[in-house]
């Protein structure tokens, strides 16, 4: 299972550079359907089963000879919740308006699908060879240039004075004065440059972690070489730091072993590390949030959003909300990018297609361990 979500057929994608988009012209059900609320239907609708759990916004579909409307990585503040879409923009949506159409917020998006975060009024996003500041009230643009392409597996990370960027496999990181817009660099010795496979950024009140698919490295001072706190990770689906140590998920795929996605635990101090825990459901984690209102890490799953207990280290609710490709949180709800498949009418004839949705989950049904739970 690839870390970058579900791999589907190749479709033609039609570039949008409009200030907002509806639904495929195509589909004689889209404009009423992308307006829906959580709690209603279209009464066009030809899909008995629509809408799903949780649904918040709907997205669109992936259609022959259309426009490719799949919602990837997710932000979300008080406002809005961002996304980034296939056919290569980041989009809006005011969170008082679920049921309006989406905004485009930049059209030209050529980088990572889920390296996205928000502060200070801003989103940023890792786009190859910089990282892109869009200001969230006129949606004015700054390149921040970086000194290697990032996008094929890079990491980000928006700290109070600095935005990181790491290069895949922690070769080099780069910070950026969010005041002054300076930027400083510092390369990892004994790492391939520029880097392989996937890698996250993850800070704590006197140290930088930088995670990469097989080492989490701790950096104390800025410019020296890091201390190695743990080395004998797998394919890494997403990294967080709780309290004194990190946890992840990693994906065994391997024949002649025990396959799925599996938790694991270290010392940030260095010490003992290892797995702690198996999610036999599957997870499709592209990044893991931990929640302080609620006390669980969250993350992606195959059916949905579940959450994990550190106190107990214990694999903890699912709520089916559909196959969840990111989440990102708010005060009170999780954010889920979904897709799943959907019945609608396209060109005269009804038609199952790809289709992709935003989900919203209280916390609070994600706060409790399944009964039974140690």
């Amino acid at each position: 299972m690839g870390r970058r979500g579900l791999t589907l057929p190749a479709l033609l994608t039609l570039s949008v550079g409009t200030a907002s988009v509806s639904c495929n012209s195509h589909d004689k059900t889209a404009s009423s359907e992308q307006g829906s609320s959580p709690s209603s239907t279209s009464t066009q609708d030809v899909d008995p089963n629509w809408p799903p759990p949780y649904l918040f916004h709907f997205v669109g579909y992936e259609v022959p000879n259309g426009a490719i409307q799949e919602a990837f990585g997710l932000a979300v503040d008080d406002a809005y919740a961002y996304w980034f879409e296939y056919d290569n923009k980041y989009m809006r949506l005011d969170k008082s308006a679920s049921h309006s159409d989406a905004q485009v917020v930049y059209p030209g998006a050529t980088g990572s699908q889920y390296v996205l975060g928000l502060d200070g009024g801003y989103l940023y996003a890792l786009d190859h060879a910089s990282v892109l500041r869009i200001a969230e009230g006129d949606l004015a643009t700054t390149s921040l240039a970086l000194k290697w392409d990032h996008s094929a597996g890079g990491a980000l990370l928006i700290g109070d004075q600095y935005v990181y960027a790491a290069m895949p496999g922690c070769a080099a990181v780069t910070r950026i004065d969010k005041s002054t817009l300076k930027s400083e660099v510092m390369t990892v010795d004994g790492v391939n440059f520029p880097g392989r496979g996937y890698t996250y950024l993850a800070q704590t009140e006197a140290a930088l972690l930088c995670v990469s698919p097989s080492t989490i490295y701790r950096i104390d001072t800025w410019g020296t070489q890091p201390a190695i706190v743990y080395d004998r990770l797998r394919d890494v689906f997403g990294a967080v730091v709780v309290g004194q140590g990190v946890y992840w998920i990693e994906q065994h795929e391997n024949s002649g072993e025990e396959q799925g996605s599996f938790i694991g635990y270290a010392p940030i101090a260095g010490g003992a590390g290892g797995i702690v825990a198996k999610d036999s459901e599957g997870a499709m984690a592209n990044r893991l949030l931990y929640v302080p209102s609620i006390q669980r890490i969250l993350y992606a799953a195959l059916d949905g959003i579940r959450a994990f207990n550190p106190a107990t280290n214990t694999v903890g609710t699912l709520v089916n909300s559909g196959r969840t490709n990111d989440v990102a949180v708010d005060a009170n709800f999780a954010y889920g990018s979904a897709l799943g498949r959907r019945l609608h009418d396209y060109d005269g004839s009804v038609r199952s297609d790809s289709a992709f949705w935003i989900t919203q989950v209280p916390l609070a049904a994600l706060a409790q361990d399944p009964q039974g739970t140690p």
